[in-house]
């Protein structure tokens, strides 16, 4: 009938009886994983899997259990890492370690697609193990351990090559690729993996921001400047970057572009200070969760909770179960609305989303609170800087007015816009297109006198 939230209701119920009252929990375990791929949301299935971890399973859905029995994990380890439980923490990464190991295809094959282009549940499973491991080996400080993980996890969903098509969790590894490198300060290796997640892909800005730090640390300055041009154009003004303005005007600072710098810190101010003294205020309430939803006054708060992929999960869900329980069961006969099941299956739909509002908003809180510190860091680096501005630019003006005369700080750079036989040189005049998004190089013009230019190859 198209009510597959009702069904998981129902499917709960026979869940709740267990293997020694119903003879059904097999077949349940079964659609419960078909109702999940319908809703198009794991969160459905892992908020279940650690209590049904010792149901029987269909064959066909063992190893997608397992992969999430291995996520559970992984997540529980990051929970207890926060809560300063490290030991329980290492338990519970390498348990996710054990739960992927139980994934894999016979010996010598390599997962195939299923019907139709799509991947066949094993073999749809193998790839998100190995990435399920590659976390839990990171998170237990083997890089080398993890870096080949993903390194696999690409090679298996690359595309054209009878493996896994899976282009969100190929972009994925490539992250975690890039990420690896870059905290070993290998920052052409790092660039080299950004530049492979696709371009518009789901976690493709947030690639771009990272890259950003890795030309910096190069002294590409000119690249950075134009990826924080891409995140700061109007495509994406609601997104949440605060660090960007901040490498801005480092970078400003770093070539004696002191008014250019200034400025860009009280655009920073302006954006994010009221950001934070709203996240102090929902961080005063008494403890427990946040009730998402009632952010709608402050929608960058609603937005930025759910940028935690947990929350943002949780919200559709209890979107979908609104919608059922409205337009699902309205456009049903007369009859149907009018019976007992109907209003049986009202009352079940209500739970259910009440409790995903109410897991989200503890997740929510959460993530506020851990932005609401790092934010208040980066207002503090900002300060800093100002005043590093401000210290720069006085020592300039006493430097003048002891030689008498306007002291300059900066000189002129020779720049040229050739480009080469692969690219075409286009002036930037203040619009954006969206196809040239991320392909920006920021021409600067002037550098700090007396400074000699950072080398491109450090």
């Amino acid at each position: 009938m198209g009510l597959d939230a009702s069904a998981l209701t129902v499917v709960d119920q026979i869940l709740e009886l267990g293997p020694a009252r119903s003879r059904h929990v097999e077949e349940a375990m079964g659609l419960l994983f078909r109702i999940g791929e319908r809703l198009g949301n794991e969160q459905v299935l892992l908020s279940r899997v650690a209590r049904l971890a010792r149901y029987p399973v269909p064959a066909a859905d063992r190893g997608r259990f397992d992969v999430l029995l291995a996520t559970y994990q992984f997540e529980r380890g990051r929970a207890l890492e926060e809560a300063g439980r490290a030991e329980e923490a290492r338990a519970s990464w390498l348990d996710a370690r054990r739960l992927a190991a139980l994934v894999s295809p016979p010996a010598g094959e390599t997962p195939r697609p299923g019907a139709q282009g799509r991947a066949a549940p094993e073999a749809d499973a193998v790839p998100r193990a190995l990435f399920i491991d590659g976390l839990a080996l990171y998170a237990l400080r083997d890089e080398a351990g993890a870096d080949e993980r993903f390194k696999e996890v690409v090679r298996l969903t690359a595309p054209g090559r009878g493996g896994v098509a899976d282009p969100v969790l190929r972009e994925q590894a490539f992250l975690q690729l890039a990420r690896i490198h870059y905290e070993n300060r290998q920052n052409r290796f790092a660039i080299f993996y950004y530049s492979k997640m696709p371009w518009g892909g789901r976690s493709w800005l947030e690639g771009l921001w990272e890259s950003s730090w890795a030309h910096y640390r190069l002294g590409e300055h000119e690249k950075a400047l134009g990826n924080l041009l891409t995140i700061q154009s109007a495509y994406f003004r609601d997104e949440y970057f605060p660090e960007s303005w901040v490498l801005k005007a480092i970078i400003y600072y770093e070539n004696c572009r002191y008014p250019e710098a200034r400025l860009v810190l009280q655009d920073f101010d302006a954006a994010y200070e009221p950001l934070y003294q709203q996240l102090v205020a929902i961080s005063a309430r008494p403890p427990g969760p946040v009730d998402v939803l009632a952010l709608g006054a402050t929608p960058r708060l609603q937005r930025l909770a759910a940028t935690d992929p947990s929350v943002r999960r949780l919200l559709e869900s209890a979107a979908q179960v609104e919608a059922e329980a409205t337009t699902g069961l309205g456009r049903r006969g007369r009859a149907f609305r009018a019976s007992a099941l109907a209003a049986s299956l009202r009352a079940s739909l209500a739970r259910l989303r009440a409790q995903a509002l109410a897991e989200a908003g503890l997740r929510a809180r959460g993530k506020l609170e851990n932005e609401r510190d790092q934010l208040r860091a980066i207002l503090a680096q900002a300060l800093r800087i100002r005043i590093e501005v401000s210290r720069q630019e006085r020592e300039a003006l006493e430097g003048s007015l002891a030689a008498g005369m306007q002291v300059e700080v900066v000189r002129n750079l020779h720049w040229t816009h050739a480009v080469s036989d692969e690219q075409l040189y286009w002036p930037y005049e203040g619009e954006f297109w969206r196809d040239e998004l991320g392909t920006y190089s920021y021409t600067l013009t002037r550098g700090c006198k007396g400074r000699p230019p950072r080398s491109s190859g450090r």
